[in-house]
């Protein structure tokens, strides 16, 4: 049987791409600004084309055309509990969190038997309490029971490559549960994005010019092309080439920029360039520049968390370049047929990699949302905390199979418990 899904404050398309894989069958789009729609729009041909598109206005109930589906799914913004944004910003009443009560407003208007939305797990940590009414609201409106699970995750544990430790939270009438996944095999940069060094920077379809990996053997395209690979270069980018002319290329891997400008300072005396201006205020912080600043990944390392600023805030282990938007894409999980090329001049596509879920965690959520429709749940229900309330954990099977050395192949099929 073919399930039906609504994507609703599903951003770019991450976590319709990651339902779509998991066999679901895509009927409504509904978003409360404009910010993802294109991209799935482009992407019909995974996606598919009996689902509509609906743009609201932000408020606690936006004014949207109701489709009766099977799941509802979403990831609202996660900045009220994300602890990279100011303390006076966060918490359960902050003001961004009305999209949250904009999810479950849908939710409650369309009765779904599941309806899942992800967020950093400070949203259980910090504001289990809006959690919880989030999911009274919808049964007073629909007058039906649902089981609230509190399901923590990690990419990293669902065949993703990045370290992205999340939360996902459940609602469902019919009984949920899952196995918890326990990787073989986890991906270094290198063996997700190894393949595409060579590449020439270019928005158009281009050959594979270097070998497949076990990882990304299965992103790559079938037809052998490869689009959006293609860089963005703003004014960050002069900033970052004043550093690397002043050292010549040098700058370490795992490297964050104020290590590099510290270094540069205690070589030469001095900064290069445009940073001038900026020493007796970096000589006073020790050259501590904050949270968000240029780093270099590790090659063989395992990939950081794509974010937002991803295209103007990485830069590539091995080339003196930042991150291309293919390579951003392939770090969250989608595959290289999914087309950048028709979508290239979409405002702020850069930051559709960073708002949104990893498919692959996406695929492994949907397969055992399938599994509980279908009457299979898994085995695993978690732990009780309240009345008809569970905290699951499914974060950590990486960190095992990192300490036993496992680097065995994993293959993606629903063999492989979904992943």
């Amino acid at each position: 049987m073919t399930y039906t899904f609504t994507d609703c404050i599903g951003f770019g398309g991450a976590f319709a791409l990651g339902m779509t894989q998991a066999g679901f069958e895509l009927q409504a789009k509904r978003e409360i600004m404009k910010f993802g729609v294109q991209t799935c729009e482009g992407n019909r041909h995974i996606l598919g084309y009996k689902w509509d598109a609906q743009v609201a206005k932000m408020s606690r109930r936006p004014d949207w055309d109701l489709v009766k589906t099977d799941v509802v799914t979403g990831n609202p913004p996660c900045s009220g509990f994300s602890t990279m944004t100011s303390k006076h910003l966060r918490g359960m009443d902050a003001a961004v969190n009305d999209c949250m009560w904009a999810f479950a407003s849908y939710v409650a208007r369309t009765a779904p038997t599941i309806a899942a939305f992800e967020s950093v797990q400070q949203a259980h940590k910090m504001g289990r309490d809006l959690m919880l009414r989030l999911r009274d609201y919808v049964e007073e409106e629909t007058g039906k029971k649902y089981h609230l699970t509190h399901l923590y995750h990690n990419a990293l544990d669902h065949g993703g490559p990045a370290n992205r430790p999340r939360y996902f939270w459940v609602i469902s009438q019919v009984p949920f549960g899952a196995e918890i996944p326990e990787p073989d095999m986890v991906p270094t940069f290198r063996e997700v994005a190894g393949d595409l060094v060579g590449l020439h920077e270019t928005w158009e379809a281009q050959p594979y010019r270097a070998p497949e990996s076990w990882w990304s053997s299965r992103r790559r395209s079938q037809d052998g092309l490869v689009d959006g690979f293609q860089g963005r270069k703003m004014h960050a980018w002069t900033r970052v080439q004043d550093m690397l002319d002043a050292t010549d290329g040098w700058w370490p891997q795992g490297w964050k920029q104020e290590q590099v400008m510290k270094a540069i300072y205690e070589r030469d005396g001095k900064l290069p360039g445009v940073w001038e201006p900026a020493l007796d205020r970096l000589l006073a912080a020790d050259f501590y520049m904050g949270p968000n600043q240029v780093m270099r990944w590790k090659e063989d390392g395992i990939c950081r968390v794509i974010t937002g600023a991803a295209l103007e805030a990485t830069l590539h282990p091995t080339e003196n370049r930042f991150l291309m938007h293919r390579e951003a894409a392939r770090i969250q999980g989608f595959t290289d047929d999914w087309r950048l090329y028709p979508v290239r001049d979409v405002k702020n596509l850069n930051r559709t990699y960073g708002k949104g879920i990893p498919v692959d965690a996406g695929r492994w959520l949907g397969y055992w949302i399938k599994q509980a429709l279908d009457g299979n749940p898994g085995t695993m229900r978690g732990i009780p905390q309240g009345d008809r309330e569970t905290l699951m954990r499914a974060d950590r099977g990486f960190v095992r199979a990192m300490d036993r050395g496992a680097r065995r192949h994993v293959f993606w099929s629903s063999e492989r418990i979904g992943v």
